[in-house]
């Protein structure tokens, strides 16, 4: 009989959950819609994490529509967009990353919370790596991390020990 186990990498080096973060200020009813605190009012337009960089720029914010999730995006400490997910449905459906200079770094593509392609660039925006999981490329170095763990891991870290360009 085979064991199984999971680990949790974020809660492990204790890295936020900004999404969760924002999102448990709201409610989301049964209809898997979202809610200002009157309970009625679907959620629309821009949100923001309330707790800031030490420069006072965006960390994280999230857009809703008609009360459903469309973006999330996080925040360089200058305010440049370091990643920018795309959500349809409660699921995660793109990630994108960028480099400090604002070419993209790495695209991943989900489908049901799970990850089944993914591009990484150099800063110059060759290609340098793609996995296409649907068809079999399984093979990823152990130091591959999703955007979204990435981005809680570099903005705990600017958080810490400050930003430095």
């Amino acid at each position: 009989m085979s064991k199984t186990f999971n680990i949790n990498l974020g809660e492990e080096l204790e890295i936020q959950d900004f999404l969760f973060q924002l999102l448990e200020k709201y409610i989301q009813k049964e209809d898997g819609k979202f809610y200002d605190k009157d309970n009625k009012t679907l959620l629309s337009g821009k949100y923001t994490l309330d707790e800031k960089y030490l420069n006072q720029n965006t960390i994280f914010e999230i857009k809703f529509s008609g009360g459903e999730l469309k973006e999330s995006t996080y925040y360089y400490p200058t305010g440049k967009t370091l990643c920018s997910e795309t959500w349809k449905d409660q699921c995660l459906v793109q990630s994108e990353m960028f480099h400090y200079n604002g070419i993209t770094s790495q695209i991943e593509n989900y489908e049901d919370g799970l990850c089944i392609f993914s591009k990484s660039f150099d800063e110059n925006g060759e290609i340098e790596e793609e996995y296409n999981y649907k068809k079999g490329s399984t093979e990823r170095e152990i130091l591959d991390f999703s955007n979204i763990f990435l981005s809680s891991f570099l903005i705990k870290n600017w958080l810490k020990k400050g930003w430095v360009e």
